[in-house]
């Protein structure tokens, strides 16, 4: 919270994504630093449903990311109105595209679910990496696979 406080200019989204950094935030925590006047945002990749818990403070917007794709249509249905995506990696247009359509409450399915989720089973940065090599002929360099991975 005190990087944030001492930062007077710079826009800040809080990002909170227990998987990936072991630490779960808590709303109380949450709803503290959502006092900070330069905290626009959160990334929620943890557990969706604690934003009921959160307090918005009045007058001020805070954007809510969707920490991935997974669930989408309950998280917008929750108030989630932006996305973090691993999928538009590959897929940037229809991704969006696909994410405007929920927005709109239009119920349509992402075409490209079954090989994403088929391509994203394992270790989803080497996956993605590989895959954008092959696909948009860029040399991304080795994708070794992150520590602790077994397969």
């Amino acid at each position: 919270m005190e990087v944030a406080a001492s930062s007077t200019k710079k826009p800040i989204i809080l990002y909170n994504n227990p998987k990936r950094t072991g630490i779960d935030c808590s709303p109380v925590v949450i709803n503290e630093v959502l006092k900070i006047h330069n905290i626009i945002g959160i990334k929620e990749a943890g557990d969706h449903n604690k934003i009921k818990e959160y307090v918005f403070p009045q007058g001020k917007e805070i954007y809510l990311y969707s920490g991935g794709e997974e669930d989408l249509n309950k998280k917008i249905e929750l108030g989630f109105t932006r996305l973090s995506s691993v999928w538009g990696n590959i897929y940037p247009l229809e991704v969006k595209n696909w994410f405007n359509n929920l927005l709109n409450r239009e119920n349509k399915s992402f075409e490209y679910d079954e090989q994403l989720n088929d391509l994203l089973s394992k270790s989803p940065i080497q996956q993605l990496k590989n895959q954008i090599s092959r696909t948009e002929n860029i040399d991304m360099g080795v994708a070794r696979k992150p520590l602790g991975m077994l397969d």
